[in-house]
């Protein structure tokens, strides 16, 4: 992920389509199915969900992201069991 611009650089159609908010600090693949990647956004204060196509290896933005959340993000997680629940607590 290019920090100021949030694009992911390395997957092949990254674009600004499926760009993060800025300042990605942190990044997770969801571990049940692997097809989502959540990043917490230090600048944008926000958390991005991002769907990978395995087969294109594309990815694109999930539905309503990025999603609002605490100021200064540095840390996402994700649970087993596809719940798609997500939680970022702030630096204190």
């Amino acid at each position: 992920m290019n920090a100021t611009t949030g694009i992911p650089s390395a997957l092949a159609g990254a674009s600004s389509t499926s760009a993060t908010d800025p300042g990605p600090a942190a990044i997770a693949v969801e571990n049940s199915i692997g097809r989502y990647i959540y990043t917490a956004n230090f600048v944008g204060n926000s958390v991005s969900g991002l769907y990978f196509d395995p087969n294109a290896g594309t990815t694109a933005i999930v539905q309503n992201s990025p999603f609002p959340g605490v100021a200064k993000a540095t840390a996402v997680a994700t649970v087993k069991h596809g719940d798609h629940s997500i939680q970022v607590n702030p630096v204190y």
